[in-house]
């Protein structure tokens, strides 16, 4: 038996140490002596405080003393050694602690495994995540200037034009005397009313043109009246503090486009009679909230991103995370849905 302990202890496949109660090692094999670079002579002058990297020192030592009395019977961790080289090593440590015939602590026995290049290629997998976020929000951003500068244009120049036309139209309405000429200006000025509105309706849709000039609660009420209330027979309203925040652009355009998404899910998924939002501070932070009264969702946050219906909610997430803020959903099936969206106050706002 001693015999196969011992070849079973010497051979293992990952690291294997017996540390007394103090943390000294008393017997190690190879393997963790090949994970941290020390010789077996060397190791067993040494606690495991002192290849212990700072930073999870105190994690540790918390289950270790946790062992000792009694409160757990083994601990798992993944941390951070320092190797001889001074090379940074992550292993998975699990831990366990042997008594004596009396009860009291024998020694411990530690089994480490070398997960540090698993560790790399996870930190690149994160940087990876980390700059398609970064490309993600850059193409949010490059996208609401877009609408903006489209929405401006057609403001400006197409709808304009159409107004001026219709207006000199109307005017030569009233010198024309010949009937038939009059029923076709009248026609005609027919169809510019409904390309005005459908540029209306197309820059409502691309963006807000007067965001920046007017409030975020002035412009999801415009909004909300005209595309949400008057095309779709939604009641709505709208409550809470008119006044304007002191945002940067693209956080007041981001904001506007995660609220109006949030509006038009109500419309294509809920089934929803009513609409309300509310504008409300709080210390820290601005919190919309949008709520209706449809047939609800059974909502988990693990599966935001797996359903098309959450999709969109998911992607609201995200850009809320990019801009500092986060988003709250309670919602009960046949009860309807509250979306809340939290956005941080600076100090002076």
């Amino acid at each position: 038996s001693e015999k196969r302990f011992r070849v079973t202890f010497e051979q293992a496949a990952v690291g294997v140490a017996h540390v007394s109660p103090d943390g000294r090692f008393r017997r190690i094999n190879q393997k963790f002596c090949d994970i941290t670079g020390y010789t077996m002579h060397e190791m067993l002058d040494r606690t495991f405080q002192d290849i212990t990297y700072p930073d999870d020192l105190e994690i540790d030592l918390e289950h270790f003393h946790s062992l000792l009395q009694g409160e757990a019977i083994n601990y798992f961790m993944e941390k951070r050694y320092i190797r001889k080289d001074g090379v940074i090593v992550w292993v998975n440590l699990t831990v366990s602690l042997l008594r004596n015939e009396s009860g009291d602590p024998d020694f411990f026995v530690a089994v480490v495994e070398d997960i540090t290049e698993r560790k790399l290629v996870e930190e690149k997998i994160l940087k990876y995540q980390r700059r398609l976020k970064d490309l993600a929000h850059e193409i949010t951003i490059t996208e609401e200037v877009t609408r903006k500068h489209i929405a401006v244009d057609l403001h400006d120049h197409v709808g304009q034009l159409l107004a001026s036309m219709r207006v000199q139209l109307a005017r030569i309405n009233k010198e024309e005397e010949n009937p038939e000429i009059i029923d076709r200006i009248e026609n005609v000025s027919q169809a510019l009313l409904t390309a005005i509105q459908a540029t209306r309706d197309a820059i409502f849709n691309l963006s807000l043109p007067q965001l920046n000039e007017i409030s975020l609660y002035a412009a999801v009420h415009d909004w909300m009246k005209e595309q949400i209330e008057m095309k779709h027979e939604i009641t709505t309203s709208i409550s809470g503090e008119d006044k304007k925040i002191d945002f940067d652009e693209n956080t007041r355009f981001l904001l506007f486009r995660s609220i109006r998404e949030l509006m038009l899910n109500v419309v294509k998924h809920a089934q929803a009679t009513q609409l309300k939002i509310d504008f409300n501070q709080n210390n820290e932070n601005l919190v919309i909230s949008v709520q209706d009264d449809g047939i609800g969702f059974n909502y988990s946050p693990n599966f935001l991103r797996m359903k098309s219906k959450t999709y969109g909610l998911f992607s609201i997430q995200e850009r809320l995370a990019d801009l500092g803020g986060s988003m709250e959903i309670d919602s009960v099936i046949d009860k309807g849905t509250i979306v809340k969206l939290l956005m941080p106050l600076k100090k002076d706002q």
